[in-house]
């Protein structure tokens, strides 16, 4: 079982590999969250909850 563990944590980590580097070559910038000030993690927060509004609700 302790192998089936180690697999899939290295398959997660390929994971997240894969996503950010997508996103980067999207235009994204990607920074590290215990980097960000609080201002702009507020401004993130903000503009996540306007994106789910919009999408959710077509406004």
């Amino acid at each position: 079982m302790g192998k089936r563990g180690s697999v899939i944590n290295v398959e997660m980590r390929r994971y997240r590999e894969s996503v950010l580097a997508g996103l980067v070559e999207d235009g994204y910038t990607i920074i590290d969250a215990s980097d960000a000030d609080d201002d702009e993690t507020g401004a993130v927060i903000e503009s996540v909850k306007a994106a789910s509004v919009e999408l959710c609700c077509g406004v």
